[in-house]
């Protein structure tokens, strides 16, 4: 690559800023083009633990990617201080609170801060960074709410790009898998080709909303398009919810669900939204906590035919984005890997680790990667505190050696291992102490982790206005089809979607299989409207043989309402 001059660079970094530097939150059109480049952005500590007023430095990565031939390098003092100036903005974007549905990148959730919990956006800290040097803050991409996003993507953009446009529906082809994700321009995330168990639950979610849609549209024909499309992505979201917090996240953290206010109702509306609560993604629990699933991975992925007969088990190495397995493989079906997922036990949350994920993620020849380590690198690139920080944060007693975390979260063995990776107590990962800590009672983690996982959890549910338990006059479901959302369940879903005609209650939990018909169903006439109504009388008809007609329709889609349609006088 030839080299510049000193001036040569110096006004191509001029151009560059320049270009975004008028940058004003009452320009549109330069707003319009921060929001089309900016990737990263860096806000001051402050800014992004508060969640508002953020002082915004830009950088702009793919302009310095597209440029970097022009710069030759890019200056320190730009990596450190960004393009153009500091941005305070005062104005939020506009909201339309009479909406019913969520924004696609959960803007205007929060009607007071109205990027609290959006796509793209600075994650939030519990506590300040450890960094050496300037403190910088990650970027979330996707909406930091429980809202089906993985199903219809976080942007606009990325929703339009799944949906047909027709009676509502999502695409699919070729007996309703999903569409070839060709350079991620069909997939709402691309990370659903990672192995075929994210696959298999993503698309028994589409195929769940396009068999919601059909229903839907048969019972208000005259819905249009959009109409359907959303009161089914408010449905599938609302499952979701219901389902997470109903019957995966009691056996992921146990007794401390009451401790953060968890627990679902069994009937009503709630009331705890509260427009002071942040629900946007932690940097600790996005880094770090939630990633305490790694540890429960099995060494393969299994398959169950509907009567359950073993189909066989593949290796994880061998699953790594390939997505022909259950689109070409008479044994490897979507409904095939979900009973794996439901028949096989997963791993207990502890130091130990898969050797798939350690020594073979995404294999290429001789070379693969080790997800161990990269979790305890992310949490240092991300200045994420030490482990004995968030225990103490969670209110645990301090330590002041190795062995004072026997006996109050973590065994002598465990320990002993630690003394052995790490110089000093106060070394210890947060991602290492976290999944090594002995369980809460009726959980499988440990209190650390239930602490933070409880808290964002808590965040998720408080600081979202579309809650599907929650009583906001433009947002909430009638009392009657609240009611029917309490009957959802992941079991019931499978059944629906695949070719599984026997389950457990709680897919997420060991337990005799009972007949799908027995599950609870959701039951959509909650959802009919009285569509359409009589049209006027048209005019009389000629007299014939002393008697006169006249007509009149019900539209749309004959509606059924009762009364003639025709009307006679003599004449």
């Amino acid at each position: 690559m030839s080299r510049l001059t000193e001036a040569q660079r110096n006004n191509a970094i001029g151009k560059l800023q320049i270009y975004i530097g008028s940058y004003s939150c009452n320009d549109q059109v330069a707003n319009d083009r921060a929001k089309k480049f900016s990737s990263i952005t860096f806000t001051s500590l402050v800014s992004s633990r508060r969640g508002e007023d953020h002082r915004l430095n830009v950088i702009i990565s793919r302009l310095i990617l597209q440029h970097v031939q022009t710069l030759g390098t890019v200056p320190p003092s730009i990596l450190e201080e960004g393009f153009g100036p500091q941005i305070h903005c005062d104005v939020e974007p506009g909201c339309n609170e009479k909406s019913h549905y969520r924004e696609a990148d959960g803007r205007c959730n929060n009607l007071v801060h109205s990027r609290w919990g959006s796509a793209f956006i600075p994650m939030r800290r519990w506590m300040p960074p450890v960094y050496d040097d300037a403190p910088a803050e990650q970027m979330n991409q996707i909406t930091a709410f429980i809202d089906a996003s993985q199903v219809y993507g976080s942007s606009y953009d990325e929703q339009i790009k799944v949906r047909t446009f027709h009676d509502g529906k999502l695409k699919t082809v070729n007996h309703d898998f999903l569409p070839p994700d060709l350079e991620n321009k069909d997939a709402c995330d691309h990370r659903v080709n990672e192995n075929p168990g994210l696959q298999s639950m993503h698309t028994i979610f589409v195929r769940e909303h396009n068999r919601l849609a059909s229903r839907l549209k048969e019972l208000n024909c005259n819905w249009g398009d959009d109409r359907v499309f959303q009161e089914a992505r408010k449905i599938v979201g609302a499952f979701i919810q219901k389902i997470t917090y109903g019957d995966w996240l009691p056996i992921i953290i146990g007794d401390q669900m009451d401790s953060y206010g968890l627990s679902l109702l069994p009937a009503g509306y709630s009331n705890d939204y509260d427009t002071t609560t942040d629900p946007s993604i932690r940097n600790a629990f996005a880094a770090a906590a939630l990633r305490m699933g790694h540890s429960m991975v099995r060494v393969f992925f299994a398959s169950f035919s509907p009567d359950y007969s073993d189909l066989g088990r593949t290796p994880l190495r061998e699953v790594f984005e390939n997505t022909h397995l259950i689109i070409s493989e008479a044994n490897r079906t979507v409904g095939g890997f979900i009973r794996g997922l439901v028949t096989e036990s997963v791993q207990s949350v502890d130091r130990k680790i898969s050797p798939e994920i350690t020594d073979h993620l995404f294999p290429d020849g001789h070379r693969s990667m080790d997800l161990a380590s990269l979790n305890i690198q992310r949490g240092r690139d991300h200045g994420i505190p030490p482990y004995t920080a968030y225990r103490k944060f969670c209110g645990k007693p301090s330590v002041t050696s190795f062995d004072s975390l026997i006996n109050t979260t973590h065994s002598a063995a465990t320990v002993n291992k630690f003394k052995i990776a790490y110089d000093d107590v106060n070394d210890i990962d947060l991602w290492s102490g976290g999944v090594s800590e002995e369980p809460v009672p009726g959980g499988i983690l440990g209190p650390t982790l239930a602490c933070l996982l409880g808290k964002q959890f808590q965040a998720f549910k408080t600081g979202d206005r579309f809650w599907f338990e929650g009583d906001d006059y433009f947002t909430k479901f009638s009392p009657a089809q609240l009611a029917q959302i309490r009957k959802a369940s992941l079991s019931r879903i499978i059944c629906d979607n695949t070719d599984t005609v026997t389950i457990q209650e709680n897919a997420f939990s060991k337990g005799d299989k009972v007949d799908c018909s027995s599950l609870d169903t959701v039951d959509l006439t909650a959802w009919k409207q009285e569509s359409g109504s009589w049209s006027g009388w048209n005019e009389w008809g000629p007299c014939n043989k002393h008697v006169q007609t006249r007509t009149r329709s019900c539209e749309p889609c004959k509606c059924g309402w009762e009364g003639p349609n025709v009307d006679s006088r003599s004449c």
